[in-house]
């Protein structure tokens, strides 16, 4: 799926400050599409995957940002797993879920 996060800083760096380099975003057509079909089939998204190059496996307050709609879960039911890596090898992953109690996420290291 296109990261479409270079365009939409070019367009607006103040709103959009991330670029490719510390940043992705799925174009939301692709995604709802992705999400369409997925459905269509008797399938659903469960696992978001994500990497975070040259500061470690760690669910990151944007990480929660994004994975939060209005304090809730924007895709209920789904963890996320997150793989650091620092100069091209794998430094540690971690799998994060909401936990509807507290609000929060709970995370989990694997490695």
């Amino acid at each position: 799926m296109e990261n479409i996060i270079n365009r939409l800083h070019q367009e607006d760096p103040e709103n959009h400050p991330r670029t490719a380099k510390d940043g992705y975003m799925i174009d939301p057509l692709e995604h709802l599409k992705l999400e369409r079909q997925l459905k269509e089939s008797g399938h659903q998204i469960r696992v978001i995957y994500h990497s975070h190059p040259d500061v470690g496996a760690y669910f990151s307050e944007k990480d929660i940002e994004d994975a939060l709609w209005d304090g809730r879960p924007r895709y209920p039911g789904v963890v996320y797993l997150v793989c650091g890596v620092r100069k091209g090898k794998e430094d540690g992953a971690i799998l994060a879920e909401f936990d509807q109690q507290t609000g929060g996420f709970n995370t989990i290291t694997l490695c």
